[in-house]
């Protein structure tokens, strides 16, 4: 479990916290963001249907967040969050034949959104 940072120090990661087999197309995931100054840790849990894969997490100046997640490299989850950990805008993103591509990663649009 990779850890991001923000620019002010604080930590965010981002796992999957389903318990049993039957939870495999109905994922949990956990969010778990850690303050710099204090050490005080927040975390809050979300529903993803059928991600079964953490792509990236991204951080913004104003400690809000994006996670990607995945299903089978076909299909992106995309979910924004604020600073307070409220989701934003979620998406999801269908690439049928995402082996075509050169290059696939995750860019920060600059607009508080992805690309």
């Amino acid at each position: 479990m990779p850890l991001n940072y923000f620019n002010n120090g604080d930590e965010i990661a981002v796992f999957n916290t389903s318990t049993t087999i039957q939870d495999v197309y109905y994922t949990q995931w956990t969010v778990l963001k850690t303050d710099s100054q204090t050490g005080q840790i927040s975390s809050h849990a979300f529903d993803c249907a059928q991600a079964d894969n953490l792509v990236d997490v991204l951080t913004y100046p104003d400690n809000s967040y994006s996670i990607i997640l995945s299903f089978v490299n076909s299909q992106f989850f995309v979910f924004k969050f604020s600073a307070s950990n409220q989701l934003l805008w979620k998406k999801v993103i269908e690439i049928p034949n995402l082996f075509l591509y050169n290059e696939n990663k995750v860019i920060d649009n600059g607009q508080g959104g992805v690309s």
